[in-house]
């Protein structure tokens, strides 16, 4: 029997992905949970204490995309791109 998730939850597994994929790009981040709303993921600028980046993910023609700022976007299929191109973003 397969195992559905909701929407919910795939935003969770895929922002913590995220998370873990900054790592790797020495980068630090938080993945809020709300009791009401979405997972966020927010990530840090190193060289701006207290300034952080607000990640979402979002469902888009049949797939997720990562979503940040005004016009940010990166497939979510592709963790390790999206977190090298946010981890060049934040250390701007």
């Amino acid at each position: 029997m397969a195992v559905v998730m909701t929407a919910d939850e795939a935003r969770f597994r895929l922002l913590v992905g995220l998370s873990w994929a900054l790592r790797q790009e020495r980068r630090t981040s938080t993945v809020v949970v709300p009791y009401m709303g979405e997972t966020v993921l927010y990530v840090s600028f190193p060289q701006r204490p207290g300034r952080r980046l607000a990640v979402g993910a979002a469902q888009y023609m049949g797939g997720w995309l990562f979503t940040w700022g005004r016009d940010g976007q990166a497939n979510a299929d592709r963790i390790d791109q999206a977190a090298r191109t946010i981890a060049r973003q934040v250390a701007s």
